[in-house]
């Protein structure tokens, strides 16, 4: 069964925006939140949101999104490697008994 899509409006850098979405509204109001926060982060006060500021806050939130998925895999990696290490303990420790 295919979730129907909803409107959620928003507001971009004063730009209000109908987006169709199957996501959870909130998700999709929290990101818009994120990506006006990172507006008021690179602009001086004041000054009008251009084109080149949005690539650049576009640039800088895609940074971020890889930094985590890097991390991510190395978490799960790690975790991995724990695991294989204590499963080989604990059947070392049975295999003595």
């Amino acid at each position: 069964m295919t979730q129907q899509k909803k409107t959620v409006e928003v507001v971009i850098a004063q730009q209000k925006l109908s987006i169709r979405t199957d996501s959870n509204p909130e998700e999709v109001i929290r990101a818009a939140a994120l990506v006006n926060q990172k507006l008021e982060e690179a602009l001086p006060f004041g000054q009008s949101v251009s084109h080149q500021i949005l690539l650049l806050v576009a640039m800088n939130l895609a940074n971020e999104v890889l930094k985590k998925e890097a991390q991510n895999e190395s978490f799960k990696t790690d975790m991995r490697e724990r695991s294989s290490a204590l499963l080989a303990r604990l059947e070392k420790g049975f295999s003595l008994s």
